[in-house]
């Protein structure tokens, strides 16, 4: 078993042969889900089956295809309602560095979240630590190192705010549709 996969499994809570064994189980029951929800064509079972792997998903979310959620720490990704994300997106909870440069960049795992009524576009790649706002929009892309704040539009590598988005007009949209 290589350092990897024991660092896993002690911040998972095994240890041991029974706890190695109870580890791969789970993984790759995790594993199974993750690969199903990127593949499947049906939108509604994409969302529940991430949903069984520990990602808090709102009301009303959109996960394209072949979008890819850390698939070793699935509950540190919160999407809140509304939030439409494009095809082929990454969002990440975990960083880590290789083995020799292990000292200089240790594991990293932080929460990522995705606001109320956010459209993150095809191709984006989001990064661990990261907060984006409500009713943000994300172009196609992008790679979301830094928190974005709400209503705003982001684009690039690194991602930059390049305008706000009008919260009024956001607001009275919202209260046309209720």
């Amino acid at each position: 078993m290589n350092e990897n996969t024991k660092e896993v499994m002690e911040q998972w809570g095994f240890h041991g042969f029974f706890g190695k064994i109870i580890f791969y189980f789970k993984f790759l029951s995790n594993w199974l889900k993750f690969f199903l929800a990127m593949k499947i064509p049906i939108p509604y079972f994409r969302t529940q089956l991430q949903r069984q792997r520990g990602v808090r998903i709102g009301f009303d979310v959109y996960l394209g295809h072949d979008v890819i959620i850390d698939l070793l720490y699935p509950k540190m990704i919160i999407i809140e309602d509304f939030v439409d994300i494009g095809d082929r997106t990454l969002i990440y909870a975990h960083s880590r560095g290789s083995p020799p440069l292990k000292k200089i960049y240790p594991r990293k795992i932080e929460r990522v979240r995705i606001g109320k009524g956010t459209w993150i576009g095809n191709n984006v790649m989001i990064l661990p630590g990261v907060s984006i706002g409500k009713y943000c929009v994300i172009g196609g892309s992008s790679v979301v190192t830094k928190d974005i704040a709400n209503f705003s539009l982001a684009v690039g590598s690194p991602a930059k705010i390049v305008r706000k988005i009008d919260k009024n007009s956001i607001l009275k949209l919202n209260r046309k549709k209720e």
